[in-house]
């Protein structure tokens, strides 16, 4: 599938995008390709733009103390950015980073702003910005470990096999020896 039916497709589960709207989108954005462990954002960077996952994977982490906090993954079809940054148009505390060599359609807030000015119907790509804030469904201080562990292999089974078990177990809050255990005991079960 060549980029522009790839983003047409990606655009389709939002809303049935005419052929002139994808193309109207698909004229706005940059294809960028970053190596593994490349950083698409910053801290201290403003988060200006929202991105595509065409190929590849990235997470959104923060760092405090010598402590990384992973919030989030993105895979294919995924839209990325730091929704607080991006919303309010401040510098960023997070970084975004490739987990693989990744492929991303990149659209400027500029851009969006224009697309929307041309079309209000782009307007309806807002609702993306409601699946970059961050996950809240984790309840870290109301669930236990192995119900993070269950309801992240219910929603993602495939992030077990792609990513790191530290950003899996920092991602859930618990540490890579707990992490261990409740896989263990999930495998068994």
């Amino acid at each position: 599938m060549d980029t522009r039916e790839h983003i047409k497709a990606i655009l389709h589960k939002l809303h049935h995008f005419s052929d002139e709207h994808v193309d109207l989108f698909y004229n706005m954005i940059a294809v960028r390709q970053i190596k593994k462990n490349g950083v698409l954002l910053k801290p201290g960077q403003v988060c200006n733009f929202i991105s595509i996952v065409l190929k590849g994977s990235l997470r959104i982490y923060h760092e405090d103390e010598d402590k990384q906090h992973t919030l989030s993954f993105f895979t294919e079809d995924s839209w990325v950015a730091d929704h607080g940054s991006f919303v309010s148009q401040r510098p960023s505390s997070n970084i975004i980073q490739a987990m693989e060599s990744s492929e991303l359609a990149i659209i400027s807030i500029q851009n969006l702003h224009k697309l929307i000015e041309q079309d209000q119907l782009f307007m309806i790509l807002g609702r993306i910005l409601g699946d970059l804030t961050i996950p809240q469904q984790l309840s870290v201080h109301h669930t236990s470990p192995q119900d993070r562990y269950d309801t992240l292999m219910q929603q993602h089974p495939d992030w077990i096999i792609r990513f790191p078990q530290k950003h899996l177990s920092s991602y859930l809050g618990i540490t890579p020896e707990t992490f261990s255990r409740v896989k263990r005991k999930h495998l068994f079960s």
